[in-house]
């Protein structure tokens, strides 16, 4: 079991992030989370669908990128295919932990690293500091990723309790055709009611856009779309084996 330690510029002086293998872990994650901060992006590439945590049965946000258990049809010979990386895998081993801030009488917010990922070394990579001590821009985009992951839990949280105050998440199925005639049917998801969100007052409608979720659920219906694109993936994986 992996214990993050908090990164400093004295511990972590020489330690590196070799990011060609940064992705490697995920190659069989046919799904992720995913958040509000990065729909916009994610949107253009994956389906956004909702599905409900196991642990605690609230709904969370997850991007698709396979269409069976164990595979992810954006690695293409241990490459990462897709314009975009979701938050989540962009990360790599790095967690966002808390400690005490005495003066603030509040938790502050730090990077913590997986010491034991196999991308973390001391040769190969980008570093995390500059010689003079300094954050590195490579420790700098991990900042904002972790910024935007914290951020955008933050957000889902009350998005998803605007969706459900307006009746507007409904179970999906998605019923795929593979062209070797293989059928898959992917359910438990959930996604935006279109008709019901067409139904909505004019109040409705002007409370979930000054809140932002409006958007937010144009963006999940529209990514939908996405869905084709997997099955093209898929029938091209086929194709070549």
């Amino acid at each position: 079991m992996s214990s993050p330690i908090a990164v400093n510029n004295v511990s972590h002086a020489s330690t590196k992030i070799n990011t060609a293998t940064l992705l490697q872990p995920y190659q069989q994650h046919r799904s992720t989370l995913t958040f509000a901060t990065e729909f916009a992006e994610i949107q253009r590439e994956f389906p956004i669908l909702f599905s409900k945590n196991p642990e605690n049965g609230q709904f969370q946000a997850v991007v698709l990128m396979g269409l069976k258990e164990g595979e992810n049809l954006f690695f293409n010979n241990n490459h990462w295919q897709a314009r975009y990386t979701p938050n989540i895998f962009a990360k790599g081993p790095f967690i966002i932990g808390y400690e005490s801030d005495a003066e603030q009488n509040a938790q502050k917010a730090i990077i913590c690293l997986d010491m034991k990922a196999e991308c973390v070394n001391e040769d190969i990579g980008d570093a995390l500091f500059t010689d003079n001590g300094e954050n590195s821009h490579f420790l700098n985009s991990i900042s904002q990723c972790l910024a935007n992951i914290d951020q955008g839990n933050q957000i889902n949280q009350q998005m998803f309790a605007a969706f459900t105050k307006h009746d507007l998440i409904e179970a999906v199925s998605l019923d795929i055709e593979l062209n070797n005639g293989e059928k898959i049917t992917l359910a438990g998801n959930y996604t935006i009611n279109a008709k019901q969100l067409s139904t909505l007052s004019g109040d409705a409608l002007a409370e979930l856009n000054q809140q932002g979720f409006l958007q937010l659920a144009y963006l999940v219906m529209t990514s939908l779309n996405n869905v084709q694109h997997l099955v093209d993936l898929k029938n091209l994986q086929i194709q070549n084996q």
